[in-house]
């Protein structure tokens, strides 16, 4: 925990040389995960797109991470935040880094590390020093600092957990700001994708620029724990167990995954997806961040999909796997006690 609080103080951008060592560790972890929790594809026989906890560990309980965007701070806050969770052994005393030390409890994070939301004026300062040819100006780098300080938490999150730590997917996981393989190039306020790609190709080079892409390529596109389905987005459409499993490979299943604008969904694909992947649970719930919610959550799809993600907030959701998951009670804030407002660093 020490190391995750020395990160997100930190005032430098993360070196080249520990980008590249971290990053490698953490393709390493994700091409060895286990087909008991992480079927391998049938087309590449590597780990493939969904992580299956339906029958493992089902009593613990799981923690959801909405969209992340550079918030290093509201991370370092999930970690050192002590849960107390009715009915179980997890009281107050331990934090939640010390659950996962033990592994007591898994943490789900949606995606979407890179790209702060909160901090326009900011990207329009970027932006402007882009357009005069200076794409590595103060603004993009402490934009930079703060993304990669975050996903640097993650991957040692990642390395350190591996099987009770998992990062999915997310539209926002494309550092090289393609159009391939179910990307799309983004932009919200300025031309985010184009910038970042700029300065990681000037800052970092373009043998670490692909090695951080084949490590976005290798992040898991959903998780099925014994009450919920978890994605980065609500599914565009019904995918099968098998093709979820296959994903990794098929541009529309990542697309259908991770880009769905709200009201874009098939009616009635999230409870095929339900019925498929837990048969036996009347009660699951998919969740899903992606598109900003007013206030804690939203529901669709005859309240079976219910979205997350308040980039002002500092909530995450706590889905148990023998109780049905209830949005007003189980949408927790991890906020200090101390503060009285979230996400300072967007």
């Amino acid at each position: 925990m020490q190391q995750i609080a020395k990160i997100v103080n930190s005032s430098k951008l993360i070196s080249p040389k520990k980008l590249s060592v971290i990053v490698q560790d953490t393709i390493s972890i994700l091409e060895e995960e286990s087909s008991s929790y992480r079927p391998h594809d049938s087309i590449t026989g590597r780990p493939g797109g969904l992580l299956d906890f339906s029958t493992i560990d089902s009593s613990l309980p799981v923690i959801i991470v909405p969209d992340l965007h550079s918030r290093g701070d509201f991370f370092a806050a999930i970690l050192k935040y002590k849960p107390v969770f009715k009915n179980t052994n997890i009281n107050g005393s331990e934090t939640v880094f010390d659950l996962l030390e033990q592994n007591r409890i898994y943490v789900i994070c949606v995606g979407d590390g890179l790209h702060s939301e909160l901090h326009k004026i900011r990207w329009i300062a970027a932006y402007n020093d882009y357009e005069q040819g200076n794409v590595m100006g103060e603004a993009i780098s402490q934009e930079m600092k703060e993304g990669l300080a975050l996903m640097e938490m993650v991957m040692k999150c990642k390395c350190t957990f591996p099987k009770h730590f998992h990062f999915l997917k997310g539209n926002h996981e494309n550092i090289l700001n393609s159009n391939r393989h179910g990307n799309h190039p983004f932009r919200k306020f300025v031309q985010e994708g184009e910038m970042v790609l700029a300065f990681m190709q000037n800052f970092y080079g373009e043998d670490l620029l692909r090695l951080y892409a084949c490590m976005e390529d290798l992040f898991p596109l959903c998780a099925v724990f014994p009450n919920c389905v978890i994605s980065h987005a609500e599914p565009i459409q019904y995918f099968s167990k098998d093709e979820i499993i296959d994903g990794l490979n098929d541009a529309q299943v990542t697309q259908g995954l991770t880009w769905t604008s709200n009201g874009d969904s098939q009616e009635g694909s999230v409870a095929k997806i339900l019925a498929d992947l837990l048969p036996t649970n009347s009660y699951s719930v998919y969740i899903a961040g992606h598109r900003p919610v007013h206030g804690n959550y939203s529901l669709r799809q005859g309240g079976k999909f219910i979205q997350i993600h308040n980039p002002r907030e500092w909530n995450v959701a706590v889905v148990f796997p023998s109780v049905p998951f209830n949005p007003d009670l189980n949408i927790i804030s991890v906020l200090p006690p101390e503060s009285t407002t979230g996400g300072k660093n967007g």
